[in-house]
């Protein structure tokens, strides 16, 4: 793939992400789709998608779709989904289900570790970033899982 297909890939799963977050459909659906569109991106244009991952709690703050007692944790929140992207490229050729499970783990125990070691926030806020960070993580995988046939078949047709 040319550098400007990744680079228009990129954003446009961007345009997306931060869309979806303008939306502010609570955080089981919002981080569900964000974490769909990580995984897409680790399919798309492979360790590159980190890149998603990396600026997407930025634009989030941005467009106030973050609380901003939020704001000590984003660091921590882009790191994670960075590593999210980076382990499922990695694993890929084991499997896009196999891949979901490590990267979906990864992604929690570096934001509970955060919140438990690291920073200090209100506790609504250290709530959000634990376990549902999981879930949502194992949604969003199986949903890029499941969606990713269909894409790359429309993509060839």
């Amino acid at each position: 793939m040319k550098l400007t297909q990744r680079l228009a890939i990129l954003g446009l799963l961007l345009a997306v992400v931060v869309l979806v977050q303008m939306f502010k459909l609570g955080q089981i659906v919002t981080g569900s789709a964000v974490n769909a569109l990580l995984f897409l991106a680790a399919l798309s244009v492979g360790p590159a998608g980190a890149l998603i991952g990396l600026v997407s709690p930025w634009a989030a703050l941005l467009v106030g779709a973050v609380s901003p007692a939020l704001l000590p944790a984003l660091p921590f929140i882009s790191v994670s989904n960075m590593a999210l992207v980076l382990t499922y490229a990695a694993l890929l050729r084991y499997g896009r289900w196999v891949a979901m499970l490590p990267a979906a783990a990864v992604k929690f125990v570096i934001l509970a570790a955060a919140v438990r070691f690291l920073v200090q926030l209100p506790a609504p806020a250290a709530l959000a970033l634990g376990y549902p960070q999981l879930v949502t993580a194992l949604i969003g995988g199986s949903v890029a899982a499941l969606a990713w046939p269909l894409l790359a078949r429309a993509k060839s047709a």
